[in-house]
């Protein structure tokens, strides 16, 4: 059961995040617009990495919930498998910058 909603959580979590950001950054003013700087990208690297982790984290606790109930040692290799997934949505310095620099490249070439 935990296999069944990893499996279908993993995917949303990288497909879910990137279809956000791509939204947000359609609500920005169009380019020439000296009120948008790479700093203006940060709340999407924000909100688009804690929608990720939380999909992630929900398969990790349901995976949890299920190897204490059935005791299949699948399930807690399923959720240790998700929880150090979880490390890769840790926020950095270089992938905050990284990601906000993308995102206002892609803001400018949007006119």
């Amino acid at each position: 059961l935990g296999i069944g909603m990893c499996m279908g959580t993993f995917p949303a979590a990288l497909i879910v995040p990137k279809l956000i950001v791509s939204n947000m950054r359609q609500t920005l003013p169009k380019p020439p617009n000296d009120s948008v700087t790479q700093d203006s990208f940060a709340p999407m690297f924000l909100t688009s990495t804690i929608i990720g982790a939380a999909l992630i984290e929900g398969s990790a606790f349901f995976s949890l919930v299920t190897y204490l109930l059935e005791g299949h040692f699948s399930s807690l290799i399923v959720a240790l498998v998700c929880l150090f997934t979880l490390v890769l949505f840790f926020p950095m310095p270089g992938r905050v910058a990284e990601f906000t620099q993308t995102q206002h490249q892609l803001w400018l070439r949007s006119s």
